[in-house]
Parts: C-alpha cells; sequence; structure tokens
C-alpha cells in the first residue's frame, strides 16, 4: 500500500457506497502515514478511501480488496468454550484479546451456516496440538501450533469443499 503520506488524513476500507467512517466489522482503517492496513472482518468487497480531517472522502478506489471470510471472535454470541479458559487483552490478537487453555480436553464449539471454514490461531513455543471436528466428526488431528516465536492469526485448519447448509 502506498500510503498519502500525510497524519492528518485517513485511510479506509470499506464497501462501496459507505459515506460515513467509523470503527466496525465491515471497515478497517489506518493512518495516513501507514504502510499497511488490516482487512475488514466481514466478507465481501472493499474499496480504499481516503478521508481528510474535516471528514470529507475521495471516491472509491477502483481496486479491491475481497475479504472471503467472516471472522469470528472467540467472545463472539455462538461460541462457547468447554472447562477452564483465560482471556488476556492483546492488542494483537482479535478485537484486541484471546482466549486460551492448558488443560488437554477442553473445546470450543461454533455452529455456522455455509460450504467453508478456516481456523486461525496463534503459534507460539508453549503451544500444543490441536484437533479440529466438523459435525462432530474428526476433521483433522493434530494440528501443531508450535513455532519459535510468537505469530498471530495463523490459518491453522481450512476446509473448503463443505456441503452447503448448517455446520
Amino acid at each position: 500500500m502506498c500510503s498519502p503520506g500525510d497524519g492528518t488524513k485517513t485511510l479506509w476500507l470499506a464497501p462501496v457506497g459507505t459515506t460515513t467512517f467509523a470503527a466496525g466489522p465491515t471497515t478497517a482503517s489506518a493512518s495516513g502515514v501507514s504502510a499497511t492496513i488490516s482487512v475488514p472482518q466481514t466478507a465481501g468487497d472493499h474499496h480504499l478511501y481516503v478521508v481528510n480531517a474535516q471528514g470529507n472522502a475521495s471516491a472509491a478506489s477502483n481496486s479491491i480488496v475481497r475479504q472471503r471470510w467472516n471472522h469470528v471472535d472467540d467472545r463472539a454470541a455462538g461460541v462457547t468454550c468447554s472447562g477452564t479458559w483465560s482471556n488476556r487483552t492483546d492488542a494483537k490478537g482479535m478485537n484486541g484479546s484471546e482466549r486460551f487453555t492448558s488443560t488437554a480436553g477442553n473445546h470450543t464449539e461454533y455452529a455456522f451456516t455455509g460450504s467453508d471454514v478456516r481456523y486461525l490461531g496463534m503459534a507460539q513455543p508453549n503451544m500444543g496440538k490441536v484437533d479440529v471436528y466438523l459435525d462432530g466428526a474428526l476433521a483433522q488431528a493434530g494440528i501443531d501450533a508450535y513455532a519459535a516465536t510468537v505469530t498471530k492469526r495463523v490459518p491453522l485448519f481450512e476446509k473448503t469443499d463443505l456441503a452447503a447448509g448448517p455446520t
């Protein structure tokens, strides 16, 4: 990304036709001097806008950023955790936090409707292995989340050929 190099401006990724720029699941923003911008959490096509200090926005960019996945945070409604879990504030975690457990057998569940799923987690020195189940059946065992250095939002599992419908 090439920034406007002006700290009084803000870069936004937002759906085409956006006229009000505010933080939310369909938008992402960065300072006018940033070299990177996060992708919005909601699936869809997003255009780049530059908004000045007075709130005036540029026209939508011709280029798009396509977010294929809807992101679901571990604290979202519908996410249930069994066993004992801890919460930690972490600016690099999704929505500024992360939930974790060190007890084997604890698990998290989330029901969704769709044909694709991707599990993002963290990889770091104190991580172990993860099993993923879909519709109660083991989809992949022993996914290794160990890494020599801490990395957030690592795709640990992905399945794209599910039968469409509730899972």
